[in-house]
């Protein structure tokens, strides 16, 4: 299985730089991913910087993104 933090080949975003998920399931689990390893890391007592909440899709290149911010309320 592929590590979704630090593949190499995974495409990015022209517009943003973000990595760019092929759809909303991978994206989602890099969110799951993120949180699990955040919990690890703070019960380990190591500093992390990761906080991806959530994913959405992006209207430059169609893909699917993760990022902290919260949602824009609509």
């Amino acid at each position: 299985m592929m590590n979704l933090f630090t593949a190499t080949n995974i495409a990015r975003c022209k517009l943003s730089g973000k990595k760019r998920y092929r759809d909303r399931k991978e994206a989602k689990r890099v969110v799951i991913l993120a949180r699990r390893n955040k919990l690890y890391a703070e019960q380990a007592g190591v500093p992390t910087h990761r906080n991806e909440n959530r994913t959405y899709r992006c209207h430059a290149c169609g893909g699917w993104h993760v990022t902290s911010k919260p949602a824009k309320p609509t």
